[in-house]
This record gives C-alpha cells, sequence and structure tokens, in this order.
C-alpha cells in the first residue's frame, strides 16, 4: 500500500499545542508549549466501541509519522484531540455540531488563537468509522504498521468549519496533521477534496 509522500509545501507551523485518550510514543521534545495542538473531535457514531477504539489507534499512528516526517516532533506531546462523546451526539446534524464547536470555542476553556483549533473540528460518523477500520484491517492482515502512509486517501475523517459558508471536507487522515491542521487559518479551499474524493492536500 506504500505511496510516495507528498512534497512539503506547509506554511509555517502555527502556536504550540497533547492526546486525549491515547499517547503518541517516542517523542523527545525540547521544547514544551501548554498550548494543544490538533483538532477537537466530535464522536456521532456509537455502534462499536472495538471500531472507536481502532480508529483512535490508527490516527495516533498516522498523526505521529507526520509529525516526525515535517520535522515536528516537538509538538507531539502537544496533541489533543479534547473528544467529544455523548450519546446526545449520535447521528447529531452538521449544524448542531457546529453549534457546540462554537460555543467550545468561545467558552474560554482554552485559549484560543488564530490556529485551525478553533477553526475547524473532526466528527467521526459512520462511513468514516468503517472506512478507516477497512484501512487498518487490511494494514494488519499484510503485516504493516497503522503509520503506513495513505496516499489513495482511503481512510479520511469529516472535518467541518465553524464558517457555514465553508461546510464540512473529507480529508484523508494521512493528510490530517500537521497538512491540513496548517492550510485552514490560511485557505479553506486549499485544502481541496470533492464529493467523490477525500482531500489530499
Amino acid at each position: 500500500m506504500s505511496t510516495p509522500r507528498p512534497q512539503s509545501s506547509l506554511p509555517p507551523s502555527p502556536p504550540s499545542r497533547r492526546l486525549e485518550d491515547t499517547q503518541l510514543h517516542n517523542s523527545k521534545s525540547s521544547t514544551i508549549s501548554e498550548a494543544k495542538y490538533g483538532f477537537k473531535i466530535y464522536r456521532t457514531d456509537y455502534s462499536d466501541e472495538t471500531k472507536w477504539h481502532r480508529f483512535m489507534t490508527y490516527l495516533n499512528a498516522q498523526t505521529q509519522a507526520r509529525m516526525e516526517e515535517e520535522n515536528l516532533v516537538h509538538e507531539i506531546p502537544n496533541i489533543d484531540w479534547a473528544v467529544e462523546s455523548s450519546p446526545e451526539l449520535a447521528r447529531a446534524s452538521e449544524e448542531e455540531i457546529r453549534r457546540r464547536f462554537v460555543e467550545w470555542a468561545d467558552s474560554g476553556d482554552e485559549p484560543i488563537d488564530n490556529s485551525a483549533r478553533f477553526r475547524a473540528c473532526i466528527v467521526v460518523d459512520h462511513d468514516c468509522l468503517i472506512d478507516v477500520n477497512a484501512v487498518a484491517e487490511l494494514l494488519e492482515e499484510e503485516h504493516e504498521t497503522l503509520d503506513e502512509f495513505d496516499g489513495g486517501g482511503l481512510a479520511w475523517v469529516r472535518l467541518l468549519s465553524q464558517d457555514p459558508n465553508e461546510g464540512s471536507l473529507r480529508v484523508c487522515v494521512s493528510y490530517l496533521v500537521p497538512r491540513s491542521f496548517n492550510l485552514v487559518p490560511y485557505n479553506w479551499e486549499e485544502i481541496g477534496g470533492d464529493e467523490r474524493d477525500p482531500a489530499r492536500p
């Protein structure tokens, strides 16, 4: 499943930001900030705990590998998905998720800045769980590691902008953090993607 990595053309990394339920391993940080890095996650499917845990394991493995490739190891200890998990969110609409996300950003629970953390969030729905698990299971069957780069965009999440005019995008997990995270504050449309294929900026 190996696919060549894209050339790095990221904007400068935004202010530093830890992982909520699982830790990213083997990270040595020379400079650690208290600011958190990464998107907030809203879980809207509760049909299978095993699939949920495999999703988080895959997300963490992909994120650590991509951060290391972009020489952002110092940010790894600051990754915090701030997972929002509640039966009230089951099959919640994008409008409801956006309302909750804006309320959270305005609440002062975290010092707000201009990073993508306060401009967009991840929505994990049933379709997302199914596709990510399919990729993770295939990697396991082929005895490959979960951090294998997914250049085909088969494993994805939905990225929801706090701006209703921007809507939401499906984004390949391998292109999520840091690539899409660093693009959101500059140009949402540059992330790309369409209804057929997840974005691979």
